[in-house]
């Protein structure tokens, strides 16, 4: 689930709670269903611990009664315990690591992570040895940069919906040459972490997360001029 698909969760749980307050439970009720329906089953507790199946069966069979009330309030907590278990899964930090390649190649890597507070710091390091100068000179820089909430959070959500984790075919690695260029994705969560390598030629459906990476170290590594 993406930052956005959160964001909307919660919209509608408060847009049901509003609905609530001026006493129209019918269509509050309809706001939850449609926000429990977004999420399915992907958000159920997996530790056997999670009760809301039983409270969601329990507040449809309150609405079949009309007891609307009780309905909402179990439907509610359902939605709320679904929208925090989402927010835990969220991503809490990502690496993309470009690496290899032709001697004299600078390795980059892009880092954003999401702190305890909830704020986004993006960093990005150089490393490797420059020979744009007599004599070459080894490089090992790092810049950072807070990242606004909203900004940091399109950007992984970009990244989420890639198809950087998705399963990759199979490569025939003995047609791998000397010197090519490596990149390594890493996407970790609460959950554990989410990892890809790719190695050049690059497949073209990365094009687009490779390009939100590039411009975002971009901007970061502007800060040194």
């Amino acid at each position: 689930m993406t930052f956005a698909e959160v964001a909307s969760l919660k919209a509608k749980l408060g847009a049901a709670e509003r609905l609530a307050d001026k006493g129209d439970l019918a269509a509050s009720i309809a706001t939850l269903h449609a926000a429990l329906h977004q999420i399915g089953s992907r958000y159920v507790d997996p530790h056997g611990t999670d009760d809301t199946g039983t409270k969601q069966l329990l507040a449809e069979q309150n609405e079949a009664a009309k007891a609307y009330s009780p309905a909402f309030h179990l439907l509610r907590n359902v939605l709320e315990s679904r929208i925090a278990l989402a927010e835990r899964r969220l991503p809490t930090s990502f690496e993309f690591w470009t690496h290899g390649g032709e001697p004299g190649t600078i390795s980059r890597q892009l880092v954003v992570k999401r702190r305890s507070d909830g704020a986004f710091i993006a960093s990005v390091r150089e490393a490797g040895r420059s020979f744009d100068s007599t004599p070459s000179r080894a490089i090992d820089e790092v810049t950072e940069l807070a990242l606004p909430t909203r900004e940091a959070s399109s950007f992984l959500d970009e990244i989420i919906v890639s198809r950087v984790f998705a399963p990759q075919r199979s490569v025939d690695r003995s047609r791998e040459v000397a010197d090519a260029s490596i990149e390594d994705w890493t996407l970790t969560s609460s959950d554990g972490a989410l990892k890809a390598r790719f190695t050049s030629p690059f497949p073209d459906e990365l094009k687009s997360a490779r390009a939100a990476c590039v411009a975002l170290m971009e901007r970061i590594k502007k800060r040194r001029r």
